[in-house]
């Protein structure tokens, strides 16, 4: 199982056009992005988190959505912070 390589992939969503997101993906800058946003990578790690905010608009409304192994696991939205944390093994 320590071995087992996840292809992760994240898609995330901002209701409002022009309003900036700070994606916070475990590392110690955030990915800063406008409306739509989505990455793909591989790991061997046993989760996985992303953290969605926007400080623009506050009552905007976020939507995040997980693939693992092209598969879709889970959707979450909701207003700044939205986030989604998944045990992959």
């Amino acid at each position: 199982m320590e071995d087992q390589v996840n292809c992760v992939k994240y898609k995330v969503h901002n209701n409002n056009p022009i309003a900036h997101m700070s994606i916070w993906d475990g590392g110690d800058t955030p990915v800063i992005a406008i409306k739509d946003y989505e990455t793909t990578f591989h790991t061997k790690s046993y989760s996985t988190e992303l953290i969605v905010t926007c400080k623009e608009d506050k009552k905007a409304t976020i939507t995040i959505q997980l693939f693992v192994n092209n598969k879709f696991i889970r959707e979450v939205s909701g207003t700044t912070p939205v986030e989604l944390h998944y045990r992959l093994k």
